[in-house]
């Protein structure tokens, strides 16, 4: 009986001892997240508190649990460019894209990226005289050069300013009655004024007018 006596003894002495020497076992570390106060020997499961993202500007590589304090610098705006979804400090670095040409319709002053969008009114028709390289959208204002005058050989009436080609035929002998200083192309149509009265004593067998400077003796 002594002897069973003593192996149970020894036994539940064994039994106890284990077991508190495992409830003394946890986190020493009074700044971790699962600090365990009544832990007396230290088994390495610390957790700590803090940003585990690497990109973050307050990036903590001791930390093993993320509490949601991390710092992501960028743009975050949703309109621009370069915008960050990971990002909740905007950092000023959004590029925005719209129209950067300042004489467009739809300038955007914001912009920073030119995205192809710009409306630049003017005249596109490259064979006029205004034509605007740089116009996208035609706004009516094309001024096609050509001749403007109506009795002109080679008359445009589509034209819109005169661009001194006009053709005009006519007589350039100035001494003729119908004498056409416009004209740029001499003609056979010249007419000259004398006295067409055959009895008259200066009768002008070359005129085409009579100019009443007939002589009668």
């Amino acid at each position: 009986m002594i002897f069973l006596f003593l192996i149970i003894f020894f036994a539940l002495y064994i039994w106890d001892w284990g077991e508190t020497g495992t409830k003394g076992e946890g986190c020493t570390d009074s700044t971790a997240a699962n600090y365990d106060a009544d832990a007396t020997i230290d088994d390495s499961s610390c957790l700590y508190a803090g940003c585990t993202y690497s990109g973050a500007r307050n990036y903590n590589p001791g930390a093993t649990i993320d509490d949601g304090s991390c710092q992501i610098e960028g743009c975050t705006d949703t309109d621009a460019a370069n915008y960050n979804p990971h990002a909740n400090t905007d950092d000023g670095s959004c590029l925005l894209e719209g129209c950067t040409y300042p004489l467009a319709f739809n300038y955007n002053a914001s912009a920073i990226i030119d995205d192809g969008s710009c409306q630049i009114e003017g005249c596109t028709d490259t064979d006029v005289v205004n034509y605007n390289p740089h116009a996208n959208t035609d706004d009516g204002s094309c001024l096609l050069g050509g001749c403007t005058y109506p009795w002109a050989f080679n008359y445009n009436a589509s034209a819109t300013i005169d661009d001194g080609t006009c053709e005009l035929h006519g007589c350039r002998d100035s001494t003729a009655v119908n004498y056409n200083d416009y004209a740029t192309f001499a003609t056979h149509t010249c007419l000259y004024g004398g006295c067409t009265y055959r009895n008259a004593t200066n009768y002008d067998a070359s005129a085409d007018i009579d100019d009443g400077s007939c002589l009668f003796s």
